[in-house]
């Protein structure tokens, strides 16, 4: 008695698909200004994100310095520090998730 063959058990087929056949295709221009586009925008969003974490981590260090962490530099730097380090934790989640 022989049993009937299941999805597993059938030879698993290389040929290549069409789809898979245009990916080897050299870039369009239009793909190129793509890629450029999505490098600039990606240069944009670091810099704005570091100028962002630059004036938020200076304005918070000063305010910290104001009310009773003047006298703790390490504490005047820290605070501040976490609460952008959460900022900066976003933005890389939200690549990843891009």
């Amino acid at each position: 008695m022989t049993t009937p063959a299941t999805p597993h058990d059938t030879p698993r087929h290389t040929h290549a698909t069409p789809r898979a056949q245009d990916t080897r295709r050299q870039a369009t221009p239009q793909h190129a200004a793509e890629r450029y586009a999505l490098a600039a925008a990606g240069t944009v969003i670091i810099a704005l994100t570091a100028g962002g974490f630059w004036l938020s981590y200076a304005h918070l260090a000063q305010v910290a310095g104001q009310h009773g962490l003047g006298s703790s530099p390490v504490r005047q730097w820290a605070w501040p520090a976490t609460l952008d380090a959460f900022i900066v934790a976003g933005e890389l989640l939200m690549l990843r998730a891009g």
